[in-house]
């Protein structure tokens, strides 16, 4: 099982009176002890909790929660610096490894600016000291804190830094607590604040006890109730809007009202104006026109009569030269007389006839007309019956429609049978209506489908908010997985470490190596970690080596002088006696005079020491012969010394040639008298001196000698051992057995250097083993890759999420546009907003165009046949009045022809006498051709007189219109133009369908009866006075009363108007649109307060609220249930157990639900609720809004949407707390203040410390395997008697906390108490610094330590 982590060292760094200060903690635990204002409160609470989340607010540092002293003041004193910057840092350590952890946080305050804060964590083995990271730099003799930015260099892993307290706090539950929900760190935080509280066992009772178990439940964030906070504020906001809204839509509508009357006159006037003016144009320019054909045709006229007059003039004069011819009598009077007789009676018979046909027609139209007259009659009947059967169905439809007024006067034009009454404002009315209807109805459907589309993506967005969830838990607990292989890998190393005896790694290295372990993320990084560990390895392995080396040489060089040795052992034992040491190529040359036969002997062989020298003489006379060269070399006989110089030319030797005699010859040494070569040998010795140096060769007792050039002294440092046979044999044995002791030292000496081979062999290959055993990251890339593969599905439910939510927003966007659409659509619609009642309206709107086509035939009918009926009964009247008349007529032609008839009879027959016959036939014609030629030519000449005139009067009547014309067409323009510009004003409220004419002959008719004989000037005036009267509500839309339009080109026309004119959104409105987006804002804003109170509450039961809520009781209940369990196993010396309940309460008011039916109505699937259950949790959570609304009210108070609805989400005011107690077998009792109250005082201890501590012990279980288990206590157990003091230690010490306590009286050196380091702080008043004294208690006796 992984060790967790305990405090290990407190530092501070320029922060209040500390310049530079550590607490060292050897096992966890410290007290921190002293008077009042010594300091001990604020080193406890810039610790729990201030370096555990970042917060500085001041009520959370102050352990009495006052706001007085902030941050700023441990920073910069009482205006003692103007800036300063500071660090606070927390060092963890596993026990039993060298592993440890920082946490710390640095600011900088500057006097008016705040401050800037910043947090690390050193987690790769660096430690805030000597030989570590320091927080400072040493400047001028002063150690200044390191900035900021100087820091920041340290730390190559961002995941150590971070630069707000929110990022802090995450990163302190990431690296050291590992919390899998941060709300949960959030909660051990409060907790621990709670328990803090000084003196919190001296006037604490159990209902206090509960208060605080029931703050320090984790409730709903307003992050977690951003949303719906955001939607509670803006319901305010918009209530505010609303009321705004309405009372200016009041005002504007009270304005409206006398501004339609002013409207309806000025546009009636301006259209009545321009009818007149129309009326007079089009008049003139028939007349014009009439005028143009008049002149046209008089002057075509006048051209044909001056060709007639020319004409018949010829004529005229041709007939007169016959008359004249012929002469003058009386058959012509006769003539002329009968043929006006007979034209007079022809004439008056025509006129009989034409009389008589005329009456007979007469009289036959009539009795036809009647006929058709009482056909009429029925027909009238019958389209009045048709026409009240529709009118009944009409109103029957009108009363779903509503169609108002062009109904009723409709209606009331058919009833009063005015026949020219005028259908098209109904027909508008019920088109504009029908539209409406179609137009809501395909909206509501839209809306219908966007629903079901909305509700589709809100539980698709559900389903991947629950995929995100499950993803978010697998990322935590492969991150939890992640850091737990991580630390165990940094474990193992770390024990490998010091396991390891052969393979040293240094500790910068080994701090290289523990810093590529927290960022190792790849393979690829584990190439240094095995880089580094390979260079020390072969650092290792090269020392080894060549320790190895320099053994292996040993022994080979001690084996090879074995060899050596027990070669010359064997060589000294096969030779019968010792010979000096030779060069090979002496060997070799002596070999070669042995095998040439040429007889030598070496000198010593051939010379022994007289018998009366001492052992010591000898050994300095052999010792001279042999430094002189004469020891060893060769005596040959004279005979033999030219083989031997020839040898000598080939093999290096040397020998001796006798010199001259001396006069003190050696006496020390004489001839073998054994030995070969006397003579020779007797001749070299003659030619020693062994007192005159000056000769060729001497040997002078006092160790001098001379051979030729050569000169020295010698010593004697091994006895004589080869002159004379007795010494050669002394000496043989005396080297046989130095020989076989160097071999037996030499074997000593190999048997060590064998052995320490084998120890660097196996060194190596412990090296090797230790290097093989380097712990493996398997485990960690598992992890890691686990992690990328949970952050992969984290981004990909993430993204589809954010997909699911996007089209969720969408869906919702395009269905409240929809439903918006329907509002503004809807708005003055007397329909329901659902589509079987539009449906029903549609379907109404379609019967009443029919029975209104039905009416208006029967209608057409009935005008039909009621003008039909007048106008035969006119013509029926008229025609017998005419036949009347006929009749008189005919009878007094038929008198005047019988008269006329009698004349030409007479006339006649005196005509027709045969004489008078042919003349008068000549002259009658003749006479007939003057005067009618006569006639024609006088007729024709007046008539071109006449025409003259005629067209000299029509050019100047001509001439006169056409400037009328003009003048009355330019007035027409602008009359017309003033009416198009009102009516551009959009104030008319007439059909645009119809022409101008029949909109300015409407906008004349609405003029109101009682304002036509007002002047302009006077409907001006009393819109003026209702507009002051009623626009203080629309002040804030800077309503203005403005004359717009330019005087009019004739005064009697009229232009200029008033119009009243608001600001809204940036834009000038007229009244009439100010009305209506005014109107459009209430709807909207009324169905947004709808829709947001329909959604605040129905947010409630989505699956984010409800899972949050769960997550919070749960979380909740496990709790409890953990630290009930805990305090089961916590039996006190008094035997007490504890235990607490968390219980549901009952409902609290009508409409409201128990606690048990809300959670398990909360708890179910979305899916799952019915709409009952959804309606039982909004009235529940309605209710209680309402219930805490009203009571607001009763008591003054202002609140708004967001306090109820945090107050309504609080689960922690559903449950309520139960401490009970229970004392050795008795039964459980609740604990309540009055049995508190009798207990004695370590039980009252006990009462309240097990709960509180057991609700801390309780939250770490919900932490990290290495999870620290801190406590903090300001002026801790007062109150409770020292003799129950040491049972909350032990409590304490049971429940496995680390502690920072602190007291005025205080020691804590109980015998419970293993190990507890003790810092009495000293503060003088007023004194700059703090003194403090270290104690150290081991569980048996308290030390004083030598300050640090």
């Amino acid at each position: 099982m992984m060790s967790r982590w305990k405090m290990n060292k407190l530092g501070f760094l320029n922060f209040w009176l500390y310049d530079q200060e550590e607490f060292p903690l050897q096992d966890g635990h410290i007290l921190l002890r002293g008077n009042n204002a010594a300091g001990k409160s604020i080193t406890t609470q810039s610790f729990v909790p201030f370096i555990l989340d970042g917060d500085k607010r001041p009520e959370r540092l102050d352990p009495f929660g006052s706001r007085d002293r902030k941050m700023e003041f441990y920073l910069l004193g009482d205006n003692e610096r103007e800036e300063s910057t500071g660090y606070l840092y927390l060092e963890f350590r596993k026990p039993g490894t060298e592993e440890y952890r920082t946490i710390g946080v640095g600011m900088r305050a500057q006097r008016g600016k705040g401050i800037d804060f910043w947090g690390f964590c050193l987690r790769d083995g660096r430690r805030i000291g000597p030989g570590g990271l320091q927080l400072y730099e040493k400047m001028g003799g002063q150690n200044l804190p390191l900035s900021k930015q100087k820091l920041h260099k340290f730390f190559d892993d961002p995941s150590c830094w971070a630069e707000s307290p929110t990022k802090y706090k995450e990163m302190v539950n990431d690296q050291i607590f590992r919390f899998e929900d941060i709300r949960q760190y959030d909660q051990l935080v409060q907790l621990l604040i709670m328990v803090r509280a000084p003196k919190l066992s001296k006037d604490f009772r159990p209902t206090e006890v509960k208060k605080l178990l029931n703050l320090s439940l984790q409730v709903l964030t307003d992050d977690d109730l951003s949303a719906m906070v955001s939607t509670m504020e803006q319901m305010d906001n918009l209530e505010d809007t609303l009321h705004g809204y309405q009372a200016a839509m009041q005002s504007a509508r009270i304005i409206r009202t006398e501004y339609n009357r002013y409207n309806q006159y000025i546009l009636g006037r301006k259209g009545q104006a321009y009818l007149d003016a129309r009326g007079t144009t089009q008049r003139l320019r028939n007349q014009l026109r009439d005028a143009e054909g008049l002149r046209g045709n008089l002057e075509r006229r006048l051209e044909e009569q001056s060709e007639r007059r020319r004409q018949s003039g010829t004529r005229l004069e041709q007939a007169k030269a016959q008359r004249a011819a012929m002469g003058d009598d009386d058959l012509s009077a006769k003539r002329d007389q009968l043929k006006q007789a007979q034209e007079s009676c022809d004439r008056l018979a025509s006129q009989l006839r034409q009389g008589e046909d005329q009456l007979q027609r007469l009289e036959d139209g009539i009795s036809k007309r009647e006929t058709s007259l009482r056909t009429l009659t029925r027909d009238c009947d019958d389209a009045r019956a048709g026409i009240r059967q529709h009118l009944r169905e009409l109103n029957d439809q009108n009363d779903l429609l509503v169609l108002g007024q062009e109904h009723d006067c409709y209606v009331r034009d058919i009833q009063a049978e005015r026949l020219n009454g005028d259908q098209r404002p109904l027909l508008a009315a019920l088109r504009q209506r029908s539209r409406q209807i179609e137009d809501v109805l395909r909206a509501l459907q839209k809306a219908q489908e966007a629903r079901g589309i909305y509700d589709s993506a809100c539980q698709a967005a559900d389903q991947a908010s629950v995929s995100v969830r499950e993803a978010q838990i697998v990322f935590r607990d492969a991150q939890t997985q992640e850091r737990e292989e991580r630390d165990k890998l940094l474990e193992a190393f770390t024990r490998w470490r010091d396991q390891n005896t052969q393979l040293v790694i240094p500790q910068e290295v080994w701090q290289e190596i523990r810093r590529a372990l927290t960022i190792y993320r790849t393979l690829a990084d584990w190439g240094p970690i095995l880089n580094r560990v390979n260079e020390c390895t072969r650092i290792c392995e090269s020392a080894l080596q060549t320790q190895l080396l320099r053994a292996e040489n040993v022994l080979n060089t001690l084996l090879e002088e074995q060899k050596e040795q027990e070669r010359e052992l064997k060589q000294l034992k096969a030779q019968p006696e010792p010979i000096p040491p030779r060069r090979e190529q002496i060997q070799a040359a002596r070999l070669q005079l042995m095998l040439r036969g040429i007889p030598c002997a070496p000198f010593y062989e051939l010379v022994d020491f007289a018998p009366e020298l001492s052992q010591e003489e000898r050994d300095l006379l052999e010792t001279q012969l042999a430094d002189a060269g004469l020891l060893d070399a060769l005596v040959v006989p004279e005979e033999h010394l030219p083989a031997v110089k020839e040898l000598l030319e080939e093999y290096p030797d040397r020998f001796l040639l006798p010199g001259l005699a001396v006069e003190q010859p050696v006496q020390g040494l004489v001839p073998d008298a054994t030995g070969r070569f006397p003579s020779e040998a007797a001749a070299c010795l003659r030619g020693i001196s062994q007192a005159d140096l000056s000769a060729e060769t001497a040997l002078l007792p006092d160790g001098r000698f001379r051979c030729g050039m050569i000169r020295g002294r010698s010593h004697a440092e091994v006895p004589a051992g080869f002159v004379g046979a007795a010494a050669r044999a002394a000496n043989r044995q005396r080297q046989i057995r130095e020989l076989e002791g160097r071999l037996e030292q030499l074997a000593a000496k190999i048997q060590a250097a064998q052995s320490e081979v084998s120890e660097h062999t196996r060194r190596l290959e412990q090296l090797e083993g230790e290097r093989s055993r380097i712990p493996a990251a398997e485990e960690l890339d598992q992890a890691l890759a686990l992690l990328e593969q949970a952050r992969r599905e984290l981004r990909q439910a993430e993204e589809e999420q954010k997909q699911k939510l996007a089209a969720e927003q969408a869906a919702k966007q395009a269905w409240s546009a929809l439903e918006e659409k329907c509002i503004s659509l809807s708005a003055g619609l007397p329909y329901e907003r659902t589509i079987p009642d539009y449906e029903e309206a549609q379907r109404a709107a379609a019967s009443y165009r029919d029975t209104l086509n039905d009416l208006e035939h029967s209608r057409q009918k009935l005008d039909y046949a009621v003008r039909s009926m007048e106008s035969e009964q006119d013509t029926i009247d008229e025609q017998r009045d005419l036949a009347s008349d006929r009749r008189k007529e005919n009878e007094a032609v038929r008198r005047s022809m019988q008269v006329s008839q009698s004349t030409v009879d007479e006339l006649q027959a005196y005509l027709d006498r045969p004489e008078n016959q042919a003349r008068a036939r000549r002259l009658a014609e003749l006479e007939d051709e003057i005067d009618r030629q006569d006639r024609e030519n006088r007729e024709v000449g007046e008539m071109c007189a006449a025409l003259e005139v005629e067209l000299k009067t029509s050019s100047e009547t001509l001439k006169q219109r056409k400037q009328k014309l003009l003048d009355a067409t330019l007035g027409e323009q602008d009359t017309e133009r003033y009416f198009l510009e009102d009516l551009e004003l959009g104030f008319s409220g007439l059909d645009d369908a119809v022409d101008l004419e029949e909109r300015a002959r409407q906008a004349a008719s609405k003029i109101q009866p009682a304002d036509r004989n007002y002047t302009p000037e006077h409907m001006a005036e009393s819109l003026r006075r209702n507009y002051e009267r009623s626009n203080n509500s629309l002040l804030s839309y800077h309503p203005e009363i403005r004359l717009v339009f330019e005087a009019p080109n004739h005064t009697v026309h009229l232009r200029q108007r008033l119009c009243i004119l608001l600001k809204k959104g940036g834009k000038e409105l007229s009244l009439y649109d100010f009305i209506q987006s005014l109107q459009a804002d209430i709807d909207s804003t009324g169905s947004i307060l709808e829709d947001r109170d329909r959604e605040l509450f129905e947010n409630i039961l989505t699956e984010t609220i409800s899972h949050k809520l769960r997550a919070r009781i749960e979380e909740s209940g496990r709790w409890v249930r953990d630290m009930t369990s805990l305090m089961a196993t916590l039996t006190t010396s008094m035997g007490l157990t504890f235990s607490l309940d968390w219980k549901e309460k009952k409902s609290e008011g009508d409409g409201e639900l128990d606690t048990a039916y809300l959670v398990t109505l909360l708890n179910k699937d979305r899916a799952l609720l019915t709409p009952e259950d959804s309606q039982k949790v909004s009235s529940h959570f309605r209710n209680k809004v309402k219930r805490a609304r009203e009571e607001a009210h009763v008591q003054g108070i202002s609140v708004n949407y967001a306090d109820l609805i945090r107050s309504v989400l609080d689960y922690r005011g559903w449950y309520e707390f139960r401490l009970f107690y229970q004392r050795g077998e008795d039964g459980k009792k609740e604990l309540s203040d009055r049995v508190f109250n009798r207990f004695s005082g370590g039980e009252k201890a006990m009462a309240m410390y097990v709960p509180l501590f057991a609700a801390v012990s309780a939250q770490y279980q919900k932490g990290g395997e290495a999870c620290p288990r801190l406590l903090a206590l300001d002026e801790a157990f007062a109150g409770v008697d020292d003799q129950n003091i040491s049972a909350m230690f032990e409590l304490m010490g049971i429940l496995g906390f680390d502690y920072i306590i602190n007291s005025q009286a205080l020691w804590g050196c109980y015998a419970c108490v293993p190990d507890l380091d003790i810092a009495e702080m000293h503060h003088p008043p007023n004194a700059p610094v703090v003194t403090i004294l270290r104690y150290h208690w081991n569980g048996k006796q308290r030390t004083l330590e030598d300050s640090l």
